[in-house]
């Protein structure tokens, strides 16, 4: 069906609340495809009361939307490619959309929009105004191959609750001072960068960071650190290093904002490094079963941590931590600190 063929379509002889129902019947694609055709039916399928659970953009590196609904369907669309010079842009006017997961004896069914005038933004709101949705959920970054003077136009009309950023060609709190205000953002950095950008980045108040494999950690580094989530997955650190933290942690103000930390070590013998991490500590022992949540996994669901086991210790001011220490096979052992609210 197309928008010329709409003068024999069955749905729009119907009375407008016989419309509704037969909308919120249909099946997602068809929904978002049917608001596509003009302004009637646009109105028609956002006066349906159709929503989303959730709604995330993505540039990591190319241009997608992801919709994701209550009962588990995941519609995917993705913009065709436009990246005629050094730069990718977000001027794409066609779509092609489709079945991510849900509606199984569908997952062949692709759709292609395209309307000549409309450039990303437009999507988006039209996307909005179909869904009755006002923010988009979480928007993900990896900006090598974006100009930021694009990213501003695009998104400045536009509420983002949360940003999940991989460290690129322009820095994070530039992207950020030239985007809507964020309540939550993540940072992960791929490659190693220097120091002192780096140092920046720990300062923020950043929901999560997450440094790149090559990226020398220090305890100064913790200590800077103002994120909720510090996940490191290389290994310079020693189990000194975690001792001389975790008694500064206990004894001081610093890292107030900390929930998570979860870093790989570098042992001095796998025989005694929980004897170095906790040496001069008071700690206790606990077998107590608890769920920690740390997060999300997806969007719309909770990441958790189910605790069996741990060393619990406790701040001056009586904030309690777990600490779980992990031999790993053939890997580096791993430290993870768990802390209570």
């Amino acid at each position: 069906m197309s928008a010329s063929d709409l003068s024999t379509f069955p749905l729009l002889k119907l009375p407008i609340e016989a419309q509704k129902l037969v909308v919120r019947m249909l099946l997602r694609l068809h929904q978002l495809t049917l608001s596509t055709f003009n302004e009637s039916t646009k109105q028609l399928v956002a006066s349906s009361g159709i929503t989303c659970e959730w709604f995330y953009f993505s540039l990591n590196p190319g241009t997608q939307i992801g919709i994701g609904y209550d009962d588990g369907d995941f519609v995917v669309l993705e913009f065709e490619e436009a990246f005629p010079g050094e730069y990718r842009k977000l001027n794409q006017s066609c779509i092609t959309a489709r079945y991510e997961f849900g509606e199984d004896d569908y997952e062949d069914d692709v759709h292609e929009w395209n309307k000549e005038s409309f450039v990303v933004r437009d999507w988006i709101n039209h996307l909005f105004q179909v869904l009755n949705r006002t923010h988009i959920d979480v928007m993900f970054s990896s900006d090598t191959t974006y100009q930021l003077s694009d990213i501003q136009w695009t998104f400045k009309i536009f509420k983002i609750k949360e940003i999940q950023a991989e460290f690129g060609s322009i820095s994070l709190p530039t992207l950020l001072e030239n985007l809507p205000p964020v309540s939550t953002v993540g940072c992960r950095c791929r490659n190693w960068i220097s120091d002192k950008e780096f140092s920046k980045i720990l300062v923020q108040n950043y929901e999560e960071v997450q440094p790149g494999i090559d990226q020398k950690i220090t305890i100064d580094h913790l200590l800077l650190s103002n994120c909720v989530r510090f996940e490191a997955f290389n290994h310079n650190l020693t189990p000194r290093d975690l001792n001389r933290f975790l008694k500064i942690w206990m004894n001081s103000k610093l890292c107030t904002r900390l929930r998570y930390l979860y870093v790989r070590f570098c042992p001095k013998s796998r025989s005694n490094d929980f004897s170095r991490i906790m040496c001069g500590i008071k700690y206790q022992m606990s077998n107590e079963k608890r769920v920690f949540q740390t997060g999300r996994k997806y969007v719309n669901e909770p990441h958790t941590i189910d605790v069996n086991r741990g060393i619990n210790i406790y701040r001056k001011d009586g904030t309690e931590a777990t600490v779980m220490i992990t031999l790993v096979r053939n890997s580096y052992p791993k430290f993870e600190m768990l802390i209570w609210s």
